[in-house]
């Protein structure tokens, strides 16, 4: 029952995220890379957490280069990092260092 609930949860999470491209394309930048929070639902701990998801436009539409996975609870914080990735239009070879940089602070905000 685990491995199904697990499975149907990472569907969702996987429509969900598709929804979101579609609806956000008007929204799309004119640059190469945008970046969109990515929810994961932690049934052991009972609440959310958050990744991100970076994708590159090629040929006209946007391929999905990187999955972070979650690593953290304040999803506004997350949100703000994306929208931040998506504006100055990070090449995702520099995302683990945007986000070990995103942990130090909220590691150092606590």
């Amino acid at each position: 029952l685990h491995k199904e609930y697990r499975r149907q949860r990472q569907m969702c999470i996987r429509d969900r995220m598709c929804i979101d491209a579609h609806a956000s394309e008007q929204d799309a930048p004119e640059g190469t890379y945008r970046y969109f929070l990515q929810e994961t639902w932690q049934p052991a701990r009972m609440r959310c957490s958050y990744g991100l998801l970076g994708q590159q436009r090629q040929s006209g539409c946007w391929t999905t280069l990187a999955v972070i996975s979650p690593f953290s609870d304040d999803r506004a914080a997350v949100e703000r990092l994306a929208k931040l990735c998506t504006t100055q239009q990070l090449d995702p070879v520099h995302l683990f260092d945007v986000i070990h940089d995103f942990l130090d602070q909220e590691a150092a905000s606590v």
